[in-house]
């Protein structure tokens, strides 16, 4: 099924039954319930300084040591979705950027593709 199906069954329902089906998805799923939060009340630096400590823990964790950038890559991927400023996502790219040289001056020299990473993503941070 695609969205011009759903699109079709979801007008098919009355105000009621879709706000029904909204505050199910809104309980059950975090990423509907950030959209909404955010859509309802836009607080965007709020925001922001959420989803950077998220990007944070990617490379610092609260638990254990291991890095694990693709924390800190979906976090970033998720705050873009949610229709935020260029200029927000730019400060969180500008993060990410920070936190692996925070990285690399508490632990030292770190493999190839860890500095490839840090660079494409200033060099996305400078695009925008």
């Amino acid at each position: 099924m695609g969205l011009r199906e759903v699109k079709s069954e979801l007008k098919k329902l009355d105000n009621d039954t879709l706000i029904k089906h909204i505050s199910e998805l809104y309980k059950k799923y975090k990423p509907v319930k950030e959209y909404f939060d955010f859509y309802v009340n836009p607080d965007e630096k709020k925001l922001l300084e959420q989803y950077k400590e998220k990007v944070t823990n990617g490379f610092f964790p609260k638990r254990g040591y291991k890095i694990k950038l693709s924390i800190s890559r979906k976090a970033i991927n998720d705050f873009k979705k949610l229709g935020t400023s260029q200029e927000s996502i730019a400060d969180l790219l500008l993060h990410f950027v920070e936190c692996g040289v925070e990285l690399t001056n508490t632990y030292g020299d770190i493999d190839e593709n860890f500095y490839t990473s840090v660079e494409n993503t200033y060099g996305k941070a400078l695009e925008i």
